[in-house]
């Protein structure tokens, strides 16, 4: 055969079939079992695949070699219950409750806009930066010291009219168990359940949400979140205070708004088309009430997906809160906002997965953006996802964001894995799966795959992330987040209302530093 035989160009007749969500996750299934101890391949079924139980695999995901989804030791699951319990009952403990409808009592006074000379300077030059560029001094004390432990107990932050942490578990689908949701949910945050993978199946997303809604309606609670009577007595000052005080009713009150308090924390990751707000509609008729309407390219799909679920939910449901994202430009979110977004989430690429700014070609300008947003006089709540901010909450926070989607450092954990079985080498090494949104296997489970089987448009990385010997907690990565702003509010002398107080300082202070004064900041020991 010479050559120009293999330089034809040959007649093409194939065409691909169409392969559905479902007909995948039986290939998951199929590829799991090659990889499972014999003693639990009878777990691997499509209800533990949907609610994360086992992983959510697919042919082109770099499994590392020797690795076998195993049980997870009895004695390490105590261990890991035991602190979850823990966190969980801190933060929901009728105190802490009280606290929190205190806090939403008094509602959220959104500081107005702060000049800062540095950023209007990058403004007018247009000159983009990275959170990792600037910085907020910390102020002369004036008042008393602040306090680690008070600042933690009350971090707390209004976001969408509910006082919650200000930290949410994003939407990554390999992170995203239903013990996961659960976990975040009342640990005060908000859980984005996917809409990847295997949850790209509308009815099987909404199976899930369901479920997780149910349990938290009926999970029996421990009697350390039970009020004594002067606690109900508060409880009814604060939520009835010109109705006579009935205990059994005040109780009953009570229970019912802690359990909607964490049902409230539950929403779902949708597209920006119709195909968004049919899931929406499913979600919603079984107690979903907050839906993030998610379009990469951020443009005017975005509004119009949001305009539609305000007539269609929203309008008839005033419980109903949409987040529109990801936002490029203040003519857009002024446009979702007036379409009747509740909060705009910002940040492309930036965070542990996307590679969108690298086959784009387009810049991470996170902090431009969102000073351009409040600097346009946008009062909606701001989150952002990726974007750069890594450990920068500060100034975030500072500039105007109310929220920030950390999958990564919180949902690696025991629950994000699904908290029975995980994968395991023979050195006793962890790991979890942990792919972008747009990478290849998430493009598989979609079935984005041109007629020979090749990925179409991969924009994420795959990854297996070694989590070693030692299971982390979900609630413990929350904690160490909590206690990671408090230290920096104490440092920037706030005492009180946390993120309010810290934008109500303004930012006409903040720096740009050096690339020396940043590696100086982290670096440890030196």
């Amino acid at each position: 055969m010479s050559w120009k035989e293999n330089a034809a160009i040959n007649p093409y007749i194939e065409q691909r079939e169409p392969v559905s969500v479902r007909t995948k996750a039986d290939e998951s299934m199929h590829l799991l079992y090659a990889l499972s101890e014999e003693k639990i391949r009878e777990v691997l079924t499509l209800d533990n695949l949907v609610d994360g139980t086992i992983p959510r695999l697919s042919p082109f995901d770099q499994i590392p070699e020797g690795i076998k989804l195993t049980k997870i030791p009895e004695d390490e699951i105590k261990k890991l219950e035991k602190q979850r319990s823990y966190d969980l009952i801190r933060w929901n403990n009728p105190e802490a409750f009280l606290k929190r409808l205190n806090k939403e009592k008094k509602g959220k006074i959104r500081s107005k806009y702060n000049v800062s000379p540095v950023m209007e300077d990058l403004l007018n030059k247009k000159e983009d930066i990275s959170f990792a560029d600037i910085r907020l001094p910390s102020p002369e004390q004036n008042g008393s010291r602040a306090s680690r432990k008070e600042n933690e107990a009350n971090i707390e932050h209004i976001i969408m009219g509910k006082a919650r942490i200000p930290f949410a578990m994003g939407s990554m689908p390999d992170v995203g168990s239903a013990l996961a949701y659960v976990t975040m949910a009342m640990s005060g945050g908000l859980a984005f359940i996917a809409r990847d993978k295997i949850l790209a199946d509308i009815d099987l997303q909404v199976d899930l949400v369901k479920n997780i809604i149910d349990f938290l309606k009926n999970v029996n609670l421990p009697p350390q979140l039970i009020p004594n009577n002067y606690e109900l007595k508060q409880f009814w000052e604060i939520v009835s205070p010109n109705e006579s005080f009935n205990s059994d009713t005040a109780m009953q009150r009570y229970m019912k708004q802690l359990r909607e308090s964490w049902i409230a924390n539950i929403a779902i990751a949708i597209e920006a088309s119709d195909k968004g707000v049919e899931r929406a509609k499913k979600a919603y008729d079984v107690g979903c009430k907050v839906f993030r309407v998610y379009s990469p390219e951020g443009g005017r799909e975005i509004v119009t997906t949001v305009n539609k679920l305000n007539e269609n939910l929203k309008a008839k449901d005033n419980e109903v809160k949409i987040v529109a994202g990801q936002v490029m430009h203040v003519s857009i979110a002024q446009a979702a906002v007036k379409a009747g977004a509740d909060m705009l989430c910002i940040g492309v690429g930036g965070g542990r997965q996307c590679t969108t700014p690298i086959n784009a070609d387009i810049p991470v300008n996170t902090p431009n953006l969102l000073y351009s947003l409040r600097r346009a006089g946008i009062d909606a709540d701001i989150s952002i996802e990726g974007g750069g901010v890594g450990k920068h909450l500060i100034t975030a926070f500072a500039m105007g964001a109310d929220l920030l989607h950390k999958a990564g450092e919180i949902g690696i954990s025991w629950e994000g894995i699904g908290g029975k079985y995980g994968f395991k080498d023979s050195k006793g090494n962890w790991y979890t799966m942990y792919d972008g949104e747009a990478s290849d296997p998430s493009k598989w489970w979609r079935d984005l795959l041109d007629d020979l089987g090749r990925i179409q448009f991969p924009e994420g990385e795959s990854s297996f992330i070694n989590l070693g010997k030692k299971l982390k907690g979900l609630t413990d990565n929350i904690r160490l987040l909590r206690h990671h702003l408090a230290v920096g509010l104490v440092f920037h002398r706030i005492s009180e209302n946390s993120v309010q107080a810290l934008q109500s300082r303004g930012i006409a202070d903040l720096e740009k530093i050096t690339v020396g004064v940043n590696e100086l900041s982290g670096a440890y020991g030196s």
